[in-house]
């Protein structure tokens, strides 16, 4: 018994309290209206009045944003601020997702929350179903709304959001991942989590990041690949839950086996074992985590990783023979542009500094193809002294122009040059970690400071009050 004690005690928590959560609640909250995006909590900290890091275009024309003073709906030239909906926290540090029924969900602090499209059809205004997680503490967590800053880093926060080909939700906190169950209307709080939280403590990892949840992907067998991030201690490391054992009782932490027992608890154990398997090299010397996949026109899926470009097919991954400078930067971003060429984002290394772009054009019936490489120093607009090269965001429009947002600010390609918008009111230097199109192809953004900016007809507007 004493030798497996420590796994045991690690994952008593989570297995015993593996639990379904109650049914989904309907709400119809009012809301706030506005024609801009405002300041409603009077932050004096410029950088957080108006910050929106996440958005989405709903197939109804709608565009939703979640921000740090919550999240913002934005339809008929009007926004619409909702900051708690049934008692959970919206905004900024969680997730969105919209879903094969055009329902949009959002990964809130201490549950799901999702706007059901059909039902606010039907009543004619907004309406919101909540899922709270069994133990998380919802809302309470924070002792008020000006605690916004503290909200992204809590381990409650729903951060990682996937629609299955079933249409069922997965969906993890920095340490737990659940699923929701369309028959009962419920969230299942799964044991994997805590079995992989397990696996990493051979490494002696004690630092909550050493064992986060960073990135989940459903391949096209039904896997689910979720990806573990290793910050301090250990290496980082990718899993593949099997379809076929979606529904074991151990995984869904419905089996009924008495953990404090050893011979239960190593039953169990096994269950979640044969559910898992680990993702490598086919040599099996090299395991990665990723934050950002790319399934291209062609089917092929783009893997961008601390470590460089990756490509994965049948359970393992292949180093994307792209170039040494490419193959150890960061990778942030992927997009794929109007030509079939691939566009890789590079992120902050250990001084703090990117790498710029790399654009990545496939030959025709060739496994070669062209690269090319750009930064502020060598064909991106200088728009910072600091001439960082991170990359947060790229996007193509509906003109074949590829967005390209950062530290810097933001820029587009086009017909082989690089442009910038501009405005009187906006030096376009400031960091920008956000970029989105809408129904209408519009480009928005959104900058640390200066708030959220649409760019239509060759025309920047900004729609956040001063």
């Amino acid at each position: 018994m004493l030798k497996y004690l420590p796994l045991l005690l690690v994952s008593f928590y989570a297995l015993t309290g593996a639990r379904s959560g109650g049914p989904a609640t309907m709400v119809t909250p009012t809301g706030e209206s506005s024609d801009r995006i405002v300041n409603p909590d009077a932050h004096t900290t410029i950088a957080y009045r108006h910050f929106i890091d996440k958005g989405i275009t709903d197939r109804t024309g709608a565009c939703w944003f979640m921000s740090t003073e919550g999240v913002y709906r934005f339809a008929g030239g009007r926004f619409t601020l909702y900051r708690t909906i049934g008692g959970l926290y919206m905004g900024y540090g969680g997730s969105i997702l919209e879903d094969g029924k055009g329902n949009i969900w959002f990964g809130a602090l201490g549950g799901i929350v999702r706007y059901d499209l059909a039902a606010s059809t039907a009543a004619g205004k907004a309406t919101f179903a909540t899922y709270s997680i069994p133990g998380a503490g919802g809302a309470q967590l924070l002792a008020s709304l000006q605690d916004l800053r503290e909200a992204p880093g809590s381990p409650a926060m729903v951060r990682l959001m996937l629609e299955d080909r079933g249409g069922e939700i997965w969906f993890a906190t920095s340490h737990q991942l659940y699923r929701t169950d369309s028959a009962s209307g419920t969230v299942l709080p799964t044991a994997i989590g805590a079995y992989l939280r397990a696996d990493r403590q051979q490494y002696r990892c004690t630092a909550p990041d050493d064992y986060g949840i960073y990135g989940l992907y459903q391949d096209r067998d039904g896997h689910i690949l979720i990806s573990m991030n290793a910050c301090s201690c250990g290496p980082p490391a990718t899993y593949l839950l099997k379809a076929e054992r979606w529904s074991n009782a151990c995984v869904l932490g419905q089996c009924g086996h008495d953990l404090l027992r050893s011979d239960q608890y190593q039953a169990h154990s096994r269950e979640i074992a044969a559910s898992l398997s680990p993702v490598t090299t086919r040599d099996g010397n090299t395991r990665i985590a990723f934050a950002t996949m790319l399934a291209d026109r062609s089917g092929r899926v783009w893997i961008g990783s601390d470590s460089g470009v990756y490509t994965y097919e049948g359970g393992y991954f292949t180093r994307a023979l792209l170039g040494d400078t490419l193959s150890s930067s960061r990778i942030t971003a992927m997009s794929q542009d109007a030509t079939g060429a691939i566009w890789f984002g590079t992120g902050d290394d250990l001084h703090f500094r990117g790498r710029g772009v790399w654009r990545y054009q496939p030959a025709a019936g060739a496994t070669g193809g062209g690269l090319s490489h750009y930064t502020t120093a060598g064909g991106m607009p200088a728009q910072t002294p600091f001439r960082n090269d991170i990359i947060s965001s790229l996007l193509p429009d509906k003109d074949g122009s590829m967005w390209i947002a950062g530290q810097g600010g933001i820029c587009y390609f086009a017909k082989g040059v690089f442009g910038s918008p501009s405005a009187k009111d906006i030096k376009n230097e400031l960091p920008v970690y956000f970029v989105m199109k809408d129904k209408a192809g519009d480009i928005w953004f959104s900058t640390w400071e200066l708030g959220l900016y649409r760019y239509h007809a060759g025309r920047l507007e900004r729609l956040s009050a001063k």
